[in-house]
Protein backbone atom coordinates (compact mmCIF):
# COMPACT_ATOMS: atom_id res chain seq x y z
CA UNK A 1 0.00 0.00 0.00
CA UNK A 2 2.53 2.53 -1.13
CA UNK A 3 1.94 6.08 -2.25
CA UNK A 4 3.05 6.50 -5.84
CA UNK A 5 4.62 9.58 -7.43
CA UNK A 6 4.69 9.42 -11.21
CA UNK A 7 7.35 11.57 -12.86
CA UNK A 8 6.40 13.04 -16.21
CA UNK A 9 8.62 13.24 -19.26
CA UNK A 10 8.44 14.08 -22.96
CA UNK A 11 6.39 10.91 -23.50
CA UNK A 12 4.09 11.48 -20.51
CA UNK A 13 3.82 9.43 -17.33
CA UNK A 14 5.08 5.85 -17.17
CA UNK A 15 5.22 3.16 -14.49
CA UNK A 16 9.00 2.84 -14.88
CA UNK A 17 9.36 6.50 -13.82
CA UNK A 18 7.72 6.48 -10.45
CA UNK A 19 8.70 6.63 -6.82
CA UNK A 20 7.01 4.47 -4.19
CA UNK A 21 6.74 5.78 -0.64
CA UNK A 22 5.67 3.31 2.06
CA UNK A 23 2.47 4.27 3.82
CA UNK A 24 -0.57 2.60 5.29
CA UNK A 25 -3.93 3.58 3.84
CA UNK A 26 -2.99 7.20 3.24
CA UNK A 27 -6.10 9.26 2.55
CA UNK A 28 -4.55 12.65 1.97
CA UNK A 29 -1.35 14.24 0.77
CA UNK A 30 0.07 17.74 0.89
CA UNK A 31 3.29 18.68 -0.86
CA UNK A 32 5.46 21.72 -0.18
CA UNK A 33 9.10 22.68 0.26
CA UNK A 34 8.89 22.34 4.03
CA UNK A 35 12.53 23.09 4.82
CA UNK A 36 13.19 25.65 2.07
CA UNK A 37 15.91 23.67 0.33
CA UNK A 38 14.32 23.76 -3.14
CA UNK A 39 12.88 20.23 -2.98
CA UNK A 40 9.21 19.42 -2.44
CA UNK A 41 8.34 17.07 0.44
CA UNK A 42 5.10 15.10 0.59
CA UNK A 43 3.17 14.75 3.81
CA UNK A 44 0.89 11.70 3.92
CA UNK A 45 -1.93 11.39 6.43
CA UNK A 46 -3.16 7.94 7.28
CA UNK A 47 -6.62 6.81 8.21
CA UNK A 48 -8.07 4.15 10.41
CA UNK A 49 -9.80 1.01 9.10
CA UNK A 50 -11.89 -1.74 10.57
CA UNK A 51 -9.67 -4.73 11.23
CA UNK A 52 -6.67 -2.54 11.99
CA UNK A 53 -5.12 -5.44 13.85
CA UNK A 54 -4.10 -6.82 10.44
CA UNK A 55 -1.45 -4.07 10.11
CA UNK A 56 -1.08 -2.98 13.71
CA UNK A 57 -3.27 -0.38 15.32
CA UNK A 58 -0.25 1.76 16.23
CA UNK A 59 0.35 2.48 12.53
CA UNK A 60 -3.07 4.09 12.25
CA UNK A 61 -2.03 6.82 14.65
CA UNK A 62 0.78 8.26 12.54
CA UNK A 63 1.21 10.49 9.53
CA UNK A 64 4.45 10.73 7.56
CA UNK A 65 6.69 13.34 5.96
CA UNK A 66 9.28 12.10 3.48
CA UNK A 67 12.22 14.53 3.20
CA UNK A 68 13.42 15.14 -0.32
CA UNK A 69 16.83 16.28 -1.55
CA UNK A 70 19.41 15.95 -4.31
CA UNK A 71 19.54 12.15 -3.85
CA UNK A 72 15.74 11.76 -3.82
CA UNK A 73 13.40 10.89 -0.99
CA UNK A 74 14.41 9.48 2.37
CA UNK A 75 14.10 5.66 2.31
CA UNK A 76 11.51 5.62 5.09
CA UNK A 77 9.32 8.21 6.71
CA UNK A 78 11.81 10.75 8.01
CA UNK A 79 9.30 12.40 10.30
CA UNK A 80 6.41 10.60 11.95
CA UNK A 81 3.66 12.72 13.47
CA UNK A 82 0.87 11.64 15.76
CA UNK A 83 -2.54 11.72 14.17
CA UNK A 84 -5.67 9.77 14.87
CA UNK A 85 -7.59 8.60 11.81
CA UNK A 86 -6.56 11.60 9.70
CA UNK A 87 -8.49 11.98 6.46
CA UNK A 88 -6.76 14.97 4.89
CA UNK A 89 -3.78 17.26 5.35
CA UNK A 90 -2.59 20.67 4.26
CA UNK A 91 0.80 22.40 4.18
CA UNK A 92 1.27 26.01 5.20
CA UNK A 93 3.91 28.39 6.49
CA UNK A 94 2.59 29.63 9.81
CA UNK A 95 5.70 31.33 11.18
CA UNK A 96 8.09 31.73 8.22
CA UNK A 97 10.70 29.30 9.58
CA UNK A 98 12.12 25.92 8.62
CA UNK A 99 9.79 23.18 9.93
CA UNK A 100 12.79 21.26 11.32
CA UNK A 101 13.99 24.17 13.54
Amino acid sequence: MNALIYWGGPDGYRADRRTELPTLLAKGVAAADLNRDGYVEPGLCQSRIEGGDRFGYHLHLESYIYWNGPMGFSPGPADVHSSSAATDCVAGDLNATDIRN
